[in-house]
């Protein structure tokens, strides 16, 4: 049987003075590679992808590479 008992209540220093935030999100999983050798492995791992959709940056600024590689990143939600 349960019974109510009289308890003192403590302040939590640590949670008033901390800053929540939401729960970043889980990276996405990458496609697992089924393949019987090492070398398949090694070359499914090294083919390129058949999307044909990425960019070559070619005499470009840091500044513009790093913006580049900034908003590749966010399309791909890596970075929010």
């Amino acid at each position: 049987v349960l019974a109510a008992r009289n308890v003192t209540i403590v302040e939590d220093r640590l949670l008033t003075d901390a800053e929540l935030q939401p729960a970043r999100p889980r990276p996405k999983r990458l496609k697992v590679i089924k393949a019987k050798s090492g070398a398949d492995r090694m070359k499914a791992a090294t083919a390129k992808a058949s999307g044909g959709g990425g960019k070559v940056l070619k005499d470009v600024s840091p500044q513009e590479g790093a913006e580049a590689i900034l908003k590749l990143l966010i399309e791909e939600g890596v970075l929010r």
